[in-house]
């Protein structure tokens, strides 16, 4: 029989299928997406030293720095002509590495 409920990895805290996660649960998700950001960037081609310096500086980032740097981005989506477009409002020094990774995304993976 399959249980309803969830147990986090880090502390074994349960929780059921119909609780909120709340921070707990979301920050541990956010945590591993920070980890898969920094592990997916590509260090390839002619800056390959630079990018793997920004590789290794997304991975020992600190968690809010990380949010505030890839997830709290000031963005337009617009949709229209069977295509969605993202306008990014304000620029930060982490937004070529943003882009990167975003570039990364649309590749299809290789084992």
């Amino acid at each position: 029989m399959i249980s309803s409920s969830t147990e986090c990895m880090r502390c074994g805290r349960r929780w059921g299928s119909g609780e909120q996660l709340g921070v707990h649960g979301d920050g541990a998700l956010a945590w591993s997406l920070k980890a898969w950001l920094a592990l997916l960037l590509p260090a390839e081609g002619r800056w390959k030293e630079r990018h793997k310096q920004e590789k290794q500086s997304v991975l020992r980032m600190e968690f809010k720095r990380f949010v505030n740097a890839f997830v709290r981005v000031p963005a337009l989506v617009i949709r229209g002509g069977r295509r969605v477009v993202f306008k990014l409002l304000s620029w930060n020094p982490w937004q070529s590495v943003l882009l990167r990774a975003a570039d990364a995304l649309c590749r299809p993976l290789r084992c």
